[in-house]
């Protein structure tokens, strides 16, 4: 199984932190993702601005991955990012 990303170490497409046993909670966000998805990379969710703002509302707070994709028609408007969230793109849907 590849990596999905550098810092997917236990290639279970979360990103690990500097301690090998715990992992960086995620959200993870795809054009053809559904908004009642776990949000993992199996199962992404669809609208960015949700899960931004459920990776701020969860403890301990997620950053938000976005798979590298075609997001016309989906992202709309603006997207208001949140203290403690980070986002990231680019990274590959398959793992």
């Amino acid at each position: 199984m590849g990596n999905v990303c550098d810092s997917d170490q236990n290639g279970n497409g979360l990103a690990d932190t500097n301690d090998p046993d715990t992992d960086q909670l995620t959200y993870w966000v795809a054009p053809d993702g559904d908004d009642g998805a776990a949000g993992n990379i199996e199962t992404p969710r669809r609208s960015l601005q949700d899960a931004i703002d459920d990776a701020f509302n969860a403890n301990p707070r997620r950053n938000v991955y976005l798979v590298d994709s075609d997001y016309s028609g989906i992202l709309t408007g603006t997207v208001e990012l949140r203290e403690g969230v980070s986002l990231y793109g680019g990274f590959s849907e398959t793992l």
